[in-house]
């Protein structure tokens, strides 16, 4: 089992977290795979509530598997699917956790003025777990500060 860090937008986290499936839009069944724990990260990007922050620790349930269903918001305004590389998720953890109030305590992110590049593709982290410890910092991060 590895731990990934994976970024999303805040409107792809409603639904993910409504619907507990997750997509990309290539196939990563040869990185993440069934017991995989997801760390969900909201980019700032357009985000309102959870920018710069992880919400939720989610397992992966199912094999990677390819639907043309347009669910997620980009999608539906196309009407066409973009992520048809899905995967089911079980809810773990839910919380929020600004990582910038942590950076110092996770070694995964080495240059500590450069979090940026540790937080881009999928899965981010240059393509590498993250390693239990960083997890366990991050999942008492969480627990400090519930959703609202």
């Amino acid at each position: 089992m590895n731990y990934w860090l994976v970024p999303i937008q805040e409107d792809v986290w409603e639904v993910v977290r409504e619907m507990k499936i997750y997509g990309a839009d290539r196939d990563l069944s040869d990185v993440i795979k069934v017991g995989d724990q997801l760390l969900l990260y909201v980019t700032k990007y357009y985000a309102k509530m959870y920018g710069g922050k992880i919400v939720a620790i989610m397992e992966v349930e199912s094999d990677w598997f390819q639907d043309n269903t347009p669910i997620f918001p980009a999608e539906r305004a196309r009407n066409r699917a973009i992520y048809v590389y899905r995967i089911r998720l079980r809810e773990r953890e839910l919380g929020v956790c600004d990582l910038r109030s942590i950076l110092k305590e996770l070694s995964f992110v080495e240059e500590k003025d450069q979090l940026a590049k540790y937080l881009r593709r999928v899965p981010a982290n240059l393509g590498r777990p993250i390693p239990e410890r960083d997890v366990k910092v991050i999942q008492e991060c969480m627990k400090e500060e519930e959703f609202p």
